[in-house]
């Protein structure tokens, strides 16, 4: 599942929130808990504003594009190789826990 299934928090005091699977994420915007980021881009810009404080996991965090992180089109293709053809992209109607049904539909 490319997962840690651990806690972490982006901030002292903040809440914790689990780590999800990197398998299919190129395919399953938008991103974090509440879907604040549309892209993986904007994912790596509120990683690059964690306090690293906050969870010892973070300590020695290095971001792709930032200083000494790497190439971020390094992570991209990582990530790509990570998803599969097989991924169901339908949004349901209707969800168990009568919630609204969220997403967004992809141009094909």
């Amino acid at each position: 599942m490319l997962s840690d299934f651990e806690l972490h928090r982006f901030q002292r005091g903040g809440e914790a929130f689990r780590t999800p699977s990197l398998r299919n994420v190129l395919r399953t915007a938008p991103y974090m808990h509440d879907g604040r980021a549309a892209t993986i881009g904007d994912v790596l810009n509120i990683y690059r504003r964690v306090d690293r404080d906050a969870d010892p996991a973070f300590e020695g965090l290095r971001i792709p594009g930032g200083r000494g992180g790497g190439d971020a089109s390094d992570l991209q293709a990582f990530l790509a190789a990570a998803s599969d053809g097989t991924y169901d992209e339908t949004i349901p109607t209707e969800v168990p826990s009568g919630l609204p049904v969220g997403g967004r539909i992809r141009a094909e």
